[in-house]
This record gives structure tokens, sequence and C-alpha cells, in this order.
């Protein structure tokens, strides 16, 4: 609704159709791995993530994507929702032939109890470990103090990450951002 129609929505292979039935816009199914060129000469690149689609019916769905996105001048990946895993030391790997990725939008909510939702979900830790896996320039965490989706307090995630980055000497390169807040990157 606030997107205009034109706007491409990208989504993993398989999925599509039933996105299309909540939205107008033009849906881009892309299999892990593959790319799509834009008219502007940008272009988004699928990449893994460890996480399941519809999880209310695995039968449906059960691939996700991560993306990249690069502009010939600068990267940004957008991890989605993702648990950690091998798959960032990868994908850091195939996408940094050209420079390393500008920014990792990676998420570090919704982990407690970790016996549970560490297959879907990365705590601040790990959100970090996946960030340096990636050799990525810049962090910025997503996914974390909107909704309770799990049992850690909603200001949790913050709080444990802004020890990460004083403990790891990353406070120049991990930028946790209050709502309605930027940062630009040089």
């Amino acid at each position: 609704k606030y997107i205009k129609g034109t706007v491409p929505v990208f989504a993993p292979a398989g999925a599509g159709k039933y996105i299309s039935k909540f939205i107008r816009n033009p849906v881009i199914e892309l299999n892990q791995w593959a790319s799509h060129k834009l008219p502007n000469g940008a272009e988004i690149h699928a990449a893994s993530a460890l996480h399941t689609g519809f999880r209310w019916n695995p039968l449906l769905h059960r691939e996700c994507n991560s993306y990249v996105l690069s502009n010939g001048a600068s990267k940004v990946y957008f991890a989605g929702d993702s648990g950690c895993g091998p798959h960032f030391k990868e994908i850091g790997r195939l996408y940094s032939a050209d420079g390393p990725i500008d920014v990792a939008l990676l998420p570090i909510g919704g982990y407690a109890p970790a016996w549970l939702m560490q297959r879907y979900h990365m705590n601040p830790a790990e959100a970090v470990q996946a960030f340096l896996d990636l050799g990525a320039k810049n962090m910025v965490p997503i996914h974390y103090g909107t909704f309770r989706l799990s049992a850690e307090k909603l200001a949790e995630p913050p709080e444990w990450l802004s020890r990460l980055k004083i403990e790891r000497n990353l406070e120049d390169k991990i930028h946790i951002l209050q709502s309605g807040e930027r940062v630009e990157f040089e």
C-alpha cells in the first residue's frame, strides 16, 4: 500500500504466487545465487539464508534468500531473517571480488530461547560474527525492538550489541540507529 505499484518486489523462487495475492507490484522471483539487473544498471543478487519460508505450512515453500544490492559504486547486503552459519563467509567471498560489502543489514532479535530460534534468527553475538565473516565495512542491525517475537526483552538485543561493539573495538563499524534515524556511509 505504501510502495508504488510499479516498484518490483524480489522474492525467492516459488514465493511469487503467494506474494502476488497481497500486492499489485510486479514480483521477480530469484533462485539462490541468481541475479537480476534493473533498468538503471543496479543489480540484485540472491544469496542464501538460514531460514524457512511460510513456516505455517512448510510444504508450500522452503527456501529463503538474502540479497546483495549493487550499483557499481557500493554494495549493501540485506540478510532478512537468517540464522548464523557458514553461508556468510561464502557470501562475503562471492560478492567482495571487486571490493568489500559497504553495509551489512543483519538481524539481531528473535533469538530466545536459543534451542527453538537458533535455526531461524541470530543473537547479537552471532550477528557480529556474521558481519566479520562477510568482511563488510559497516553493520546496521535490523529485526529487533518492534514486535515481541520471542522470549528476550525488546531492549535486550541493541543493549547486548552496544556492549559487544565496545568489547570488539567495532564502535565505528556497527551503527545502532534509533527509529527514523539515518546514517550516510562514504
